[in-house]
């Protein structure tokens, strides 16, 4: 049974509406920041002192969201089912976007471009809570739709998944288009220890749930 889901998706909705009740104005700027690159900007200096609590809540709802999209993947390929394993796929989501963010920041500060770094995981916070904010209807219809709908809405959603990812990536790739070519290596390294190696893992880890 996926009743434990529905319990989730509401803990999600419901504090995603305490946030639209108190903070409207910052979830208007977090949805013109994944096409404004000016406004994301502005965004950044407003809460660069600090993360406000509010967005570390946004963040937990969309590692809920993930990990329930992941889940019901998961679950198409009949996989282990049940809370513990739910929970096991809600841990690795957060503790991989935890080191992400935690690595960007030491590698920004080892090769002195942390002004860049800073505001790419910044990026990667806003473009993920509006991915998060978008699932929660979609794995609603998911988990609880009609069968013969949700094979497409599986495949919407997973275009949503790749669509973000594509558009943070132009993004990460705008903001550090000044170290382009003089810092070239250490993007590289970037690249491949924390945007390609953090995919292939969370791939690898589905495809042992479906065997």
């Amino acid at each position: 049974s996926n009743a434990f889901l529905f319990w989730f998706l509401l803990l999600a909705s419901a504090l995603l509406a305490i946030i639209l009740n108190t903070r409207a104005k910052s979830i208007g700027l977090i949805s013109k920041s994944i096409l404004n690159e000016n406004i994301l900007k502005l965004f950044y200096r407003e809460e660069s002192t600090r993360v406000s609590l509010y967005l570390l809540v946004l963040y937990f709802i969309f590692a809920v969201n993930l990990a329930v999209l992941i889940y019901l993947v998961s679950e198409n390929y009949s996989a282990p089912k049940g809370v513990l394993v739910f929970l096991g796929i809600l841990s690795g989501v957060i503790v991989v976007y935890v080191i992400r963010h935690v690595f960007l920041g030491m590698l920004g500060n080892l090769f002195g471009i942390s002004k860049s770094t800073q505001l790419y995981s910044f990026a990667i916070m806003i473009f993920n809570i509006f991915l998060g904010i978008c699932l929660i209807p979609l794995n609603f219809i998911l988990a609880f739709g009609p069968e013969n709908f949700q094979g497409v809405m599986l495949w919407f959603s997973l275009g949503l998944v790749i669509i973000m990812v594509l558009l943070r990536t132009f993004r990460g790739v705008f903001i550090v288009s000044e170290y382009l070519f003089d810092r070239i290596f250490q993007i590289f390294i970037y690249l491949c220890a924390f945007e390609i190696a953090p995919m292939l893992i969370l791939v690898k880890s589905v495809m042992k749930l479906v065997q």
